[in-house]
């Protein structure tokens, strides 16, 4: 979904809630963005500090789970765990997040349907179909900050 004023574009991916999963993606500062939200974190998850780097994966398979490819990157925690929340977020740095968002809009040519997340053991599936548009929208809107 796309919205914003003309000056600040700002393009949302959010995908269909897997495992308590949620991503969004947008622009800030110079580059896209991607923050994960995991709802009803595991208790490894719960206890992610704010000092410390997280690893994550991005995997584009096919629906025999074959993987096609994937990107490691890392992120911080953004959002701690409360219990009235009963979730956290992280969010990645700005070559991190450009490199997720290649792997989900490069692999058109390959037809991967499913992402992947993995996050400190847990994991989340999203279907692509339709979400490379966005991405495409999301990356152009990116450029035109730039200029």
């Amino acid at each position: 979904m796309a919205g914003g004023s003309a000056l600040v574009p700002r393009v949302q991916y959010v995908g269909p809630i897997n495992r308590g999963f949620r991503i969004s993606a947008e622009c800030r500062g110079s580059g896209p963005s991607i923050y994960i939200s995991i709802d009803s974190p595991n208790s490894h998850l719960q206890r992610l500090r704010f000092d410390v780097l997280i690893p994550v994966v991005f995997r584009t398979e096919s629906k025999s789970s074959l993987t096609i490819d994937s990107v490691r990157v890392t992120a911080r925690l953004t959002g701690g765990y409360t219990a009235n929340t009963n979730r956290i977020t992280i969010g990645m740095a700005l070559a991190d997040a450009a490199r997720a968002i290649s792997l989900i809009d490069g692999n058109a040519e390959t037809s991967a349907p499913l992402l992947v997340v993995e996050v400190a053991g847990a994991a989340g599936t999203f279907n692509l179909t339709g979400a490379r548009d966005t991405f495409a929208l999301l990356k152009r809107a990116c450029k035109s900050r730039k200029l």
